[in-house]
């Protein structure tokens, strides 16, 4: 036991530019948890909205000391990221800190939805600047895949997030916004696709990234379909799932092999058996959802 003491400690200390990354993700996940069990942290009360921005903006500040300690070439990649994480901020401090701390009342749709909206675009453009770094040559066979994969993912959120937002109908204003939601998740997930089929370098940079994206479609997705069924009630298990997109997007830029990220792929683009299977999964998609509305 003591020797496994030992060496964690060896692992983390001393604080220095390979380890800053770990502890920036520890000290995250330390206030996340306090927001979970401590009731004075979560909605309703004064400090929800300051927290919520503390967490943002460290995922913000994160990434310009990532590119300040380890030099990356791909600095407008990385610089269009940080434009995006800020947006998000601003729009987490308009939806949260303004109820908070000043008692307003924020409607939908709002300002900060369209704060929220101006993110997408943002990552998109710092992904596909890595994308074009990482494939300097035309990479057709990657672009395909990636083309396949999106367009079954994109069936799912227009049968079940999309669609039923325009047969709700109602205020034009609100049913546009509702729907932009799916759709730009839907196109930052074309981009992180396609990082993701090429044969660039998979660092622990690349699969922080990758996390930290899940977190946040995986929670928009949820979050859309509570809304549309009325299930949603502030539940806490959502916020911890944006306050990991922050994070883990933070911890992507502060680690070391951030720099590898932006290196060209080497050889083309095969058909391994793993892609083999997503391709095979993706293409299922349509039948499964007919099958679903039929038996389900």
């Amino acid at each position: 036991m003591s020797r496994f003491v030992t060496g964690a400690r060896g692992a983390l200390w001393p604080l220095s530019a390979r380890t800053v990354w770990l502890w920036y993700l520890l000290a995250g996940s330390a206030l996340t948890y306090l927001y979970v069990v401590v009731p004075s942290f979560q909605r309703g009360s004064t400090l929800h909205g300051p927290l919520i921005n503390t967490l943002g903006l460290s995922g913000a500040v994160a990434i310009l000391v990532g590119v300040r300690m380890h030099r990356p070439k791909a600095v407008f990649a990385w610089g269009f990221m940080f434009v995006g994480q800020m947006l998000f901020v601003a729009g987490d401090f308009y939806t949260y800190s303004l109820t908070s701390l000043f008692g307003l009342h924020v409607g939908f749709p709002s300002p900060g939805d369209g704060l929220y909206l101006t993110v997408y675009p943002a990552l998109m453009a710092g992904l596909f600047v890595l994308v074009r770094r990482r494939n300097p040559r035309t990479d057709r066979a990657g672009a395909i895949d990636s083309l396949i994969l999106t367009l079954g993912i994109a069936l799912l959120s227009w049968v079940f997030l999309i669609a039923p937002n325009i047969q709700l109908g109602g205020n034009w204003l609100a049913e546009s916004v509702s729907i932009a939601y799916p759709v730009g998740d839907i196109l930052l997930l074309a981009a992180a696709i396609r990082l993701a089929v090429d044969r660039g370098a998979r660092t622990p940079a690349f699969y922080l990234l990758a996390g930290s994206i899940v977190c946040l479609l995986t929670t928009d997705s949820v979050y859309n379909r509570m809304l549309l069924v009325g299930g949603y009630h502030g539940q806490v298990i959502l916020d911890v799932g944006w306050i990991y997109y922050y994070l883990l997007w933070g911890a992507a830029a502060l680690h070391p092999s951030m720099r590898k990220l932006e290196q060209p792929a080497e050889g083309r683009t095969r058909l391994t058996p793993v892609r083999l299977v997503f391709l095979s999964v993706a293409c299922l998609i349509a039948p499964g959802i007919r099958f679903y509305q039929e038996w389900g």
